[in-house]
């Protein structure tokens, strides 16, 4: 495992790629939830951007690839020997506060995955609270 000095550095180049990134500097956002899945070779990052008014709406980084790459590295910074990694991770961003908050979920990889069916109660469970 990297030391933690290197995951923490990770979480805030994180951080302020999202708050660099054109789709959220443009944009007049209350928080950030972003949901990334590394898992089985399989990448994804999907998210929303919850505006003052209580409306949201499905945004994603422009550089979503920098973040992505960005999320595993972290991955691989925070891997504890004997463990599998985390399959997914939850990033919230609060605007009022500028706090950023990584959740990890190492065995459900649909822990936080949106569909049709679950898509209104996700997009609210997702919201930074």
């Amino acid at each position: 495992m990297a030391p933690a000095d290197s995951a923490d550095t990770l979480i805030i180049e994180i951080g302020q790629a999202l708050l660099a990134d054109r789709n959220y500097r443009t944009n007049d956002w209350s928080a950030i939830a972003l949901v990334a899945t590394l898992d089985d070779g399989r990448k994804s990052l999907f998210g929303y951007s919850y505006l003052p008014d209580g409306s949201w709406q499905a945004t994603t980084p422009d550089d979503a690839r920098r973040v992505i790459n960005l999320l595993r590295d972290l991955r691989e910074a925070t891997q504890v020997s004997g463990k599998g990694p985390w399959r997914q991770c939850l990033v919230q961003v609060k605007r009022a506060d500028m706090k950023l908050n990584l959740m990890f979920e190492y065995d459900d990889p649909q822990r936080w995955s949106v569909t049709p069916a679950n898509m209104t109660e996700m997009v609210e469970a997702l919201s930074p609270r």
